[in-house]
């Protein structure tokens, strides 16, 4: 993995550009020209891919990008201890935002533009990602929580479009829009979403989920730096690319049209976000969450490949959520239990001594936290929240408005006056140690317990952002009274993404989750990193449980794109 900072107009000319004056260098060229480049440079180099992406194509990029002195320059820039890039994925979304508002449909061809001239562009871009809340002279250096709050909004954008892992994504996904769902029809505030979805669409989930399978797979595999030197139009996604499937034409126009929106079309939604105050700026690309394929005339460009596979999910659920505000609030509530329903069931995966869903001796009704584990001396307490997090809170760059709605989703609903994931792991841990010889839980003896590990999960990959750890134990520190629990060590909370547990669970049948988390401890100390950043070097990435679910996903996605192929290769197993 690289770690690397952005290369910037202001630091290779000692100042830094305008909006206006990026907007006049891009203004001159074809909108077309501007999304297409800007469109294959993010599946070439594979900027989607968390941890992955395709260095080897990076120096290629350079040269078409800049001169040869400014070009050996950033190639070498990049190799630095303190290595800089010029490409990234939100710089990509940026300039095809600003290309939608402000590029004529007629212009200059920016793919015949003279090297160095889009270079300029890609470094102007990287100007006006940082939001200026730290370092900033107005602010009270004593006052950390206010600091580090301000910190934390600069990096959960550069978290957030980072990237993902594809298997892990695709296979939660799936899980929790199928299994989880389903296994959950009792439930008070179950929505039946597939069917919803089909009736509001047309499509079958099923389809929708072949279909988008098939969509990533035509932008990442068969788009190619070498396929587009040797031929430019294998960029353009046509709906013949499906005819070959067992789906019907109609479907397949009909989820294109779902996934995708003119030029035109999304011109108009983000006049119509800025117009009622709801476009959070340059770290703001809902307008492409929304509809991650651009449809031009000559076929469908995409627009972000991991908003395209975020569909399978994404795609259903904020349909339904959309119906009315009582549909959306029923599905928000239900989704909870969806989310804790697949991290018990990943986590028994891999350790037997798991216990979900722990409820109180003599009161059955009342849940003490999400999940306990058990290991040797060690306890880890955990809460999962699925609570997603609004475009204002994460890109808008006001730290107020993100600590308030942290706050709110993680620590307490001051309205509702509800615990959330923080003042919950505070509770949980106090009912336990209130008096350790006194069972609470059936099936838990926590007299040998001597280090307590609080554990927050989340759906969103906020909880995966640097400093979020820190941030929370602001709260977890006020409300949790070490003092009075003195026969045990209850360490700092902890806060993660669910990609990152999917990651290092695992490994908890060669080691105890509650090494992995001490190891985060013991190697960042203040809190500052991410669970994943300090985990031990030289362990492989592999979990059986979604490598398992992958290969049944697989199989039936093929089953319903191509179903005698299938059963042929079935019937030959």
């Amino acid at each position: 993995m690289i770690l690397a900072t952005y290369a910037t107009f202001e630091e290779m000319h000692g100042r830094k550009s305008t909006l206006d004056e990026l907007i006049e260098r891009l203004e001159i060229y074809s909108r077309e020209s501007v999304l297409y480049i800007c469109s294959v440079t993010g599946i070439i180099l594979k900027l989607w891919q968390r941890g992955g992406w395709a260095k080897e194509n990076y120096f290629a990029l350079i040269d078409s990008a800049f001169g040869d002195i400014r070009g050996d320059y950033y190639k070498y820039a990049l190799e630095k201890a303190d290595a800089e890039m010029v490409f990234h994925r939100r710089q990509l979304l940026f300039l095809s935002k600003l290309a939608i508002e402000h590029c004529a449909e007629r212009g200059l061809d920016l793919l015949k533009a003279r090297p160095g001239l889009f270079g300029t562009i890609l470094l102007m871009a990287n100007d006006h990602f940082h939001f200026g809340t730290y370092p900033n002279p107005k602010i009270d250096e004593r006052d950390q929580y206010d600091k580090i709050s301000r910190i934390a909004a600069e990096f959960i954008p550069v978290n957030e479009y980072s990237g993902f892992r594809v298997q892990c994504k695709l296979v939660r996904s799936h899980l929790m829009m199928t299994r989880y769902s389903e296994q959950l029809k009792g439930h008070q505030d179950y929505i039946n979403i597939l069917e919803q979805y089909e009736r509001l669409t047309g499509i079958p989930f099923l389809d929708h989920e072949a279909l988008t399978f098939g969509l990533m797979t035509r932008m990442t595999e068969l788009i190619t730096l070498k396929g587009l030197q040797a031929d430019g139009w294998i960029a353009a996604i046509q709906p013949q690319n499906f005819y070959t499937t067992a789906i019907t034409q109609e479907t397949i126009g009909k989820f294109l049209n779902e996934v995708s929106a003119t030029p035109e079309g999304l011109l108009g939604d983000i006049q119509t976000a800025r117009k009622s105050k709801k476009d959070f700026g340059a770290n703001d690309f809902t307008v492409f969450r929304k509809k991650p394929v651009i449809k031009e005339g000559y076929g469908y460009l995409a627009a972000d490949v991991m908003y395209a596979v975020e569909k399978l999910e994404s795609g259903p659920y904020w349909r339904v959520s959309a119906i009315d505000k009582a549909t959306g609030d029923k599905l928000r509530r239900f989704w909870g239990p969806v989310f804790e329903g697949y991290v018990n069931d990943l986590i028994k995966a891999f350790s037997p001594m798991f216990i979900a869903d722990p409820r109180l001796i003599g009161n059955a009704n009342e849940q003490l936290c999400d999940g306990l584990l058990v290991e040797g001396d060690a306890l880890v307490v955990m809460e999962y929240k699925a609570s997603m997090f609004t475009a204002e809170a994460k890109y808008s760059g006001n730290h107020v408005t993100l600590r308030d709605e942290i706050t709110k989703k993680l620590v307490r609903d001051a309205e509702e006056d509800n615990k959330k994931g923080v003042e919950q792991l505070a509770a949980a841990i106090s009912t336990l140690f209130a008096d350790p010889r006194k069972p609470m839980v059936p099936g838990l003896d926590v007299s040998g317990v001597k280090h307590v590990y609080p554990l927050l999960i989340t759906l969103d990959d906020l909880g995966s952002s640097l400093l979020i750890s820190k941030l929370l134990n602001f709260s977890f520190d006020a409300v949790f009274k070490r003092d009075a629990f003195q026969s045990v060590e209850v360490k700092p909370l902890l806060c993660t993404d669910i990609e990152s547990i999917e990651v290092v669970i695992p490994h908890v049948v060669d080691r105890p989750l509650s090494y992995f988390l001490q190891y985060w401890l013991d190697h960042d100390p203040k809190l500052l990193a991410t669970f994943l950043a300090q985990f031990p070097e030289g362990l492989p990435e592999r979990n059986a449980f979604i490598d398992k679910h992958w290969k049944k996903l697989s199989r039936a996605i093929s089953s319903r794109l191509f179903p005698r192929e299938a059963a042929e290769a079935e019937g030959n197993a």
